[in-house]
């Protein structure tokens, strides 16, 4: 099993102009013994730009794998049923190996290890990986 919990705030209006905020959030990702996997998101964005607004993001992982990708050699990849809700209004949608540019390696990523640079002022990103393995 593993749980992430991650964080990224931009309080900076010349590196993120239109969605000024943040995006926050705790995944689980398990797997059986037979190599079944499944696992549960629920995350949250703000904007403070001219989209002005949260959204609430509820994600039922029907399948994950880890593969090269954004985040590494070891990058989660998910799939499964996304609901948005904005305003009051609720968006589902199916996700196909979507990319999720977290990590599967345990431990701890800052700003400049997750963006692979010196951040500006205003911004910043922390992701927490943890790993149970099975008994």
């Amino acid at each position: 099993m593993w749980q992430v919990g991650l964080s990224f705030n931009c309080n900076n209006a010349q590196i993120c102009p239109n969605d000024e905020g943040g995006f926050w959030g705790w995944i689980e990702l398990d797997r059986a013994s037979s190599g079944t996997t499944w696992g549960d998101a629920e995350l949250a964005q703000c904007f403070h730009g001219a989209t002005n607004g949260n959204v609430h993001i509820s994600f039922e992982v029907e399948h994950w794998t880890i593969a090269p990708g954004s985040a590494g050699p070891q990058t989660f990849f998910v799939s499964g049923e996304e609901t948005d809700t904005f305003r009051g209004s609720r968006v589902r949608y199916a996700v196909a190996g979507l990319d999720t540019q977290i990590p599967a390696a345990p431990g701890h990523y800052s700003t400049d290890q997750v963006l692979g640079f010196d951040a500006p002022p205003g911004v910043a990103v922390q992701i927490q990986v943890a790993y149970r393995p099975a008994r």
